[in-house]
């Protein structure tokens, strides 16, 4: 197609010739022999102006990155959901169209973006997708409208980042998308929790019709109740974002409760402080105690609550595999009472290089005992330092 005789015809007033007769005049057709078993198209660019407005065009980096998302092409072969994404849509009657496509330029063949790991924007892992869900969509006489899945992530209560090519749920027919990562937001009660989860959702039939931008599709009917469906569809992914986010709330304020221990441990072992000081420690670790306490009677409900949410159960468990709920194992009960204050009163009586060496030990003593006998430890702690005054 001759772009810049096309172009030429257009600015021409006093060209009269209908579309038809116009394409007719700016298209060349070479025939080309090929076995019959072979199925290709290619497209190839010639003459491509470089500037501004067409530098993607020219960034083979940028144009593998659109391919990877828009195009028919494979999931990547390290992806862990592959089998069971294929299953659900055969099952359905869906089965994928997938295309080797590739770039002329190296020949390696691109593939969908999808990856098991999420990254941050400076490339460190910081979520995974622990697992996959699927929903169908039927009209009223129960024929199939679309076919979806999504990825469950243990990030759910936040957008996945940019660089992550794969964010949001995105429109496919033919497993070619239509629109982009932004198509659906509009069916969830804030547009930013579509980036929260990743996934497709393949319509069937031909009352989907692309529109001529390719961003959706024409007006029909069954556009219209796939549209409600799939706005119920996404209120129940916006409660497993809630969830996620409250679990991790409540995680955060146990674990913060444990990091505040160890911290008020260390400070204990340092050089004597005042009586004040203690005490203000002391109450901040008692505060973060019974925050913790609250977060874990409030996880024990929502686990309960949502028992039989498979998805609600999985997320659960991903975020708090590795928190320590177990608060009765907590030493805040058998903290120093002021009373055993006396102790650093005591160890501000011993001679500068005796109390150095003296503190040593007490951290060894912290590290190395049960941390359930940190009274007794204290207890021992006093009987050095006064065995060393009297020796004295």
């Amino acid at each position: 197609m001759d772009a810049e005789r096309l172009r030429t015809i257009i600015s021409d007033v006093s060209e009269t010739a209908d579309a038809a007769t116009v394409i007719s005049l700016i298209t060349t057709i070479q025939i080309e022999v090929d076995s019959e078993d072979s199925h290709y198209f290619q497209v190839r660019m010639e003459d491509v102006i470089d500037g501004e407005r067409l530098d993607p065009l020219l960034n083979e980096n940028q144009v593998v990155d659109y391919l990877a998302m828009v195009a028919p092409v494979p999931f990547r072969s390290d992806f862990k959901y592959i089998d069971r994404i294929h299953s659900y849509f055969e099952q359905k009657g869906l089965p994928f169209e997938e295309y080797d496509v590739q770039l002329t330029l190296n020949r390696r063949p691109i593939l969908k973006a999808y990856s098991n790991e999420i990254l941050a924007r400076d490339g460190r892992p910081i979520g995974k997708i622990i697992d996959v869900d699927f929903f169908a969509v039927t009209d009223q006489e129960d024929q199939l409208l679309a076919v979806g899945w999504y990825g469950l992530t243990n990030l759910l209560n936040k957008a996945i980042p940019g660089n992550n090519l794969f964010g949001g749920i995105r429109l496919k027919k033919n497993n070619i998308t239509i629109g982009d990562e932004s198509t659906l937001k509009e069916f969830f009660e804030a547009d930013r929790f579509n980036l929260h989860f990743v996934g497709e959702i393949h319509v069937t039939g031909t009352d989907f019709v692309p529109n001529a931008r390719r961003d959706n599709f024409n007006e029909s009917d069954s556009l219209s109740l796939l549209r409600s469906k799939i706005k119920v569809e996404f209120t129940k992914l916006v409660k497993l974002a809630r969830f996620s986010s409250e679990v991790w709330s409540r995680y955060r304020e146990i674990t913060s409760f444990w990091e505040e221990e160890r911290s008020y441990a260390v400070f204990r072992t340092k050089e004597p402080v005042s009586a004040a000081s203690v005490k203000a420690r002391k109450q901040k670790l008692e505060r973060s105690l019974r925050k913790a306490k609250t977060a874990k009677e409030r996880l024990e409900v929502l686990e309960r609550k949502n028992k039989d949410n498979l998805n609600a159960r999985s997320i659960f468990q991903t975020i708090i595999s590795d928190a320590n709920l177990r608060l009765e194992d907590s030493n805040s009960g058998l903290m120093p009472t002021m009373a055993e204050f006396k102790l650093d009163k005591a160890l501000s009586r011993l001679d500068p290089p005796v109390r150095v060496a003296v503190i040593s030990i007490f951290r060894l003593l912290d590290r190395e005992l049960w941390v359930w006998e940190t009274e007794r430890i204290e207890r021992l702690k006093l009987k050095i330092v006064e065995d060393l005054l009297t020796s004295n």
